[in-house]
């Protein structure tokens, strides 16, 4: 609406110049003429670049979580989901199967399958491929993320470090909680005992007791 007032009273405003300029036009020709002469000037003003400062487009925020992602379960997906909220680009970072045998053991899933689960996950953007246990500021930088995102079960290195000391440090970290009950170790606990009924309690399969036979 306010472009429009404005287109109007710069047509007038032109009109009244060539009519001023031609104040001797006698013919309904020369009048016309005179409008058609602050017509093109009107159109041609409007059809320049405007002078008017733009509105600078907002910069994504870009953001990094990093993981094994051995067995993927539901608390690795809730992190991931709670980075994504925090950004409008997420990058996720996987380790290889050699920075995880040297901090925790080794994975029971492959860099191609776990690397294969991350990237079908619907909150991720983008996906690194053998990123460091401790992230770094020239990680962050490298991948040009504001920040990096992580449960609030912080990780330790091989030595007993706070593996996010460094981007702590430098202000550019963010924690999310945790997803209780669920974790790799325990599923792999879960599948080294193997049993019929060991998530069930003893009144549940009308037992007095509940059996651990293999």
């Amino acid at each position: 609406m306010n472009n429009s007032v404005h287109l109007v009273g710069q047509f007038e405003q032109l009109i009244g110049v060539h009519v001023a300029q031609n104040a001797n036009a006698s013919t309904s020709d020369q009048v016309l003429e005179c409008f058609q002469v602050a017509l093109n000037n009107c159109i041609a003003k409007c059809s320049a670049p405007s002078s008017l400062p733009t509105a600078t487009k907002k910069k994504p925020i870009r953001a990094y979580i990093d993981g094994c992602y051995d067995i993927m379960h539901s608390g690795h997906y809730n992190a991931i989901r709670q980075a994504k909220s925090l950004c409008d680009v997420l990058v996720v970072g996987v380790h290889s199967d050699a920075e995880i045998l040297k901090h925790k053991g080794p994975p029971v899933m492959n860099n191609q399958e776990r690397l294969a689960v991350v990237d079908g996950c619907k909150w991720v953007d983008e996906v690194v491929f053998d990123t460091p246990y401790d992230p770094s500021v020239e990680l962050l930088d490298k991948l040009n993320c504001d920040f990096c995102v992580h449960g609030d079960d912080i990780s330790t290195t091989a030595d007993g470090k706070d593996a996010f000391a460094e981007v702590k440090n430098a202000g550019r970290m963010k924690i999310v909680k945790r997803t209780e009950g669920v974790s790799t170790t325990d599923i792999v606990g879960r599948l080294l005992l193997m049993t019929k009924d060991h998530h069930m309690k003893p009144e549940e399969d009308g037992r007095s007791d509940v059996s651990t036979s293999q």
